[in-house]
């Protein structure tokens, strides 16, 4: 089956594409800072927490 994207190579995007997100997203905050202050702040992770609610409690 030929590749349906045009120039790619998934074999060799396959072998380099672990290296991408910690070499993009560091640029991207960067370049989004520059854009973005004062007025908002960019965060490159953010973390979000779930607990389960305790029985008897109403849920939404």
């Amino acid at each position: 089956m030929s590749c349906p994207f045009p120039g790619l190579d998934p074999f060799l995007e396959g072998q380099v594409w672990f290296d991408f997100h910690p070499a993009f997203l560091p640029e991207l905050r960067r370049t989004l800072i520059r854009r973005l202050r004062p007025r908002y702040t960019v965060y490159a992770e953010a973390h979000l927490y779930l607990e389960p609610a305790a029985e008897g409690t109403a849920q939404n």
